[in-house]
């Protein structure tokens, strides 16, 4: 039973009636635009889940630069980390001194060695 059946057995005067119609009309139209902005709400909801994922992805590519074959990650501070990584896996390459460095994970052998690192972290400096 809605509002207007209960009130059309009470005797009410005109006013009162005109003041019941523009409530109920007020009620539908606040109704109407809660249903709207739902949607709305719905959609940005939506909208925010593709941004912050396309946002992971933009940051995941631009993480590490690619200099001498193998990777270097970026550094929030700026520069680079001291540790080159491996290229296909992302692996930390890890090498003895004089030797080149290598990926433990895929065995990937840089084309340089750990007694370089310096010199390429100044190469990377002037990118």
């Amino acid at each position: 039973m809605n509002i207007s059946d209960f009130l059309s057995g009470i005797p009410v005067n005109a006013v009162l009636r005109e003041r019941i119609a523009l409530l109920l009309e007020d009620k539908e139209r606040l109704e109407k635009q809660l249903k709207e902005l739902q949607e709305a709400n719905a959609g940005l909801v939506k909208e925010r889940g593709t941004l912050r994922s396309q946002l992971a992805s933009y940051q995941a590519a631009t993480e590490y630069v690619e200099h001498r074959g193998v990777l270097f990650k970026r550094q929030a501070r700026g520069g680079y980390a001291l540790i080159p990584y491996c290229s296909s896996c992302h692996v930390p390459l890890s090498g003895i001194e004089g030797f080149h460095m290598a990926c433990s994970k895929c065995k990937f052998i840089a084309s340089f060695s750990s007694d370089e690192l310096n010199s390429i972290h100044l190469e990377l400096a002037r990118l």
